[in-house]
């Protein structure tokens, strides 16, 4: 017999189906939801080579495409997850390109 279980966040789960391994960072980010142009400053907490998690003061939709600016660098995905948390929001951002900006030449 078997049994079917439910689980709508896989993470808070405890469930690991990450690929590639984590690293922490916590790095200041901004947050550019596509569909709407608002923005959202947060802090980077962690990132794979296939996705990044954030903790937000706001919750943002699930579903749509970001803009995540990190320092020199520049991060594309659609938010996957987000849920309160008692710090805030967390939010996780499956990763479709991720760009480092060329310093400015004088």
């Amino acid at each position: 017999m078997f049994l079917k279980h439910s689980i709508s966040d896989p993470v808070a789960a405890g469930i690991e189906r990450r690929k590639e391994p984590r690293l922490e960072c916590r790095r200041p980010a901004r947050l550019l939801l596509l569909s709407t142009g608002e923005a959202r400053d947060g802090m980077l907490l962690d990132v794979s080579g296939r996705g990044a998690r954030f903790l937000l003061a706001d919750a943002i939709p699930t579903g749509i495409a970001v803009r995540v600016d990190v320092g020199e660098q520049l991060l594309l995905g659609d938010v996957v997850y987000c849920r309160k948390e008692t710090e805030g929001f967390m939010a996780g951002v499956d990763l479709s390109h991720t760009v480092f900006e060329a310093p400015a030449t004088a």
